[in-house]
């Protein structure tokens, strides 16, 4: 870990990096608090994943570059029953 907090905080631009701190600075309060260390274990893993995507080129240019209409289709009930594998219960795709 760097000097001015984890290294993959540097994967990030600077309102990212901004957004990043903030939500780990609420964590901490939440887990001080509580005395729970799930939410700053939670906010930290989501970041740290979001980091590690983002060093792969192919990956960071998926996210962050330009959106095309041709890219999307229209999910129907049966597209989203064969690729179940990869949606949770509560029918949303990807991490929370």
């Amino acid at each position: 870990m760097g000097p001015g907090g984890p290294d993959w905080l540097a994967e990030f631009d600077p309102d990212d990096r901004a957004e990043a701190l903030s939500e780990i600075r609420n964590a901490v309060v939440l887990t001080m608090i509580s005395e729970d260390p799930d939410p700053l274990r939670n906010v930290l893993h989501a970041w740290a994943t979001t980091a590690a995507v983002m060093r792969d080129p192919l990956r960071r240019d998926v996210h962050t570059g330009p959106g095309d209409e041709s890219d999307y289709i229209e999910a129907t009930r049966r597209s989203l029953a064969m690729t179940s594998g990869h949606v949770r219960r509560s029918g949303r795709i990807g991490h929370s």
